[in-house]
């Protein structure tokens, strides 16, 4: 009982210290890294797991729907980033080199945009909590689609860390997401769920990964003001801090 109280206290009490030190921004911007996570079954070979840069399929994986419909080429992107569920602390270390300057500091210009399918979730998360405990700030956008918790089948329903979260989920198949509270939901239907394993799950990942590259888009234009969600329909992002 002593240990859980003392574990207790220890959470109320970071998550305090993230609550205190949280700068919200007030503009866009000048540019920002885009990370794309993928989901159950897709991935790189061996030799090439660790090369973030790299969206090339490993010969036993499927195609991911978030690497290939990602937004990749704009202006204000720095560069295009790809993780996999399975990746490693050192992957995270990777992409981090790239959110700090030669003297270890934050680019205090620079934004970090995820899209994140099925199992990739909890990855999308850990590469979230340290951008937040480096650099003070979430990540400007999460695109969540159809999350499920690695390793089990369950959806993912834990609150995300980012400034503004948008949540593609569907129940026409057993794998499927759910509704975020931090988050704008939106459910996608394909059928009645009864006899349908996965097939819901697939489609949900290729047609938001699709629209989702869309709401990037129009967030790196400025089409969409930096917190918009909060403007447009008063989520309270902090729910995840």
């Amino acid at each position: 009982m002593k240990n859980l109280f003392l574990t207790s206290i220890l959470i109320l009490t970071i998550a305090h210290a993230f609550a205190g030190d949280f700068t919200e921004p007030t503009k866009h911007s000048k540019n920002y890294l885009v990370v794309g996570v993928s989901g159950f079954k897709t991935g790189r070979d061996k030799d090439d797991i660790e090369n973030i840069y790299s969206n090339k399929i490993g010969k036993d994986s499927e195609d991911s729907g978030v690497w290939t419909n990602i937004i990749t080429s704009h202006p204000k992107i720095i560069k295009t980033l790809y993780l996999s569920h399975y990746s490693k602390d050192s992957e995270l270390d990777s992409v981090m080199k790239l959110v700090v300057d030669a003297n270890d500091k934050c680019k205090i210009d620079q934004g970090l945009i995820i899209m994140v399918n099925s199992w990739g979730a909890k990855v999308s998360q850990r590469l979230a909590a340290r951008y937040l405990t480096k650099c003070g700030i979430l990540p400007h956008l999460t695109i969540l689609i159809d999350g499920v918790s690695r390793p089990t089948p369950f959806a993912y329903d834990k609150p995300i860390l980012s400034l503004n979260c948008v949540n593609f989920f569907q129940r026409s198949s057993k794998l499927q997401g759910t509704s975020i509270e931090n988050c704008h939901n939106i459910e996608l239907k394909y059928g009645d769920g009864k006899t349908d394993l996965f097939n819901a799950h697939i489609h949900a990942e290729w047609d938001a990964s699709a629209k989702g590259s869309l709401i990037i888009q129009d967030y790196l234009n400025g089409k969409l003001p930096v917190m918009f969600l909060r403007d447009q329909y008063g989520i309270d992002y902090r729910k995840g801090l």
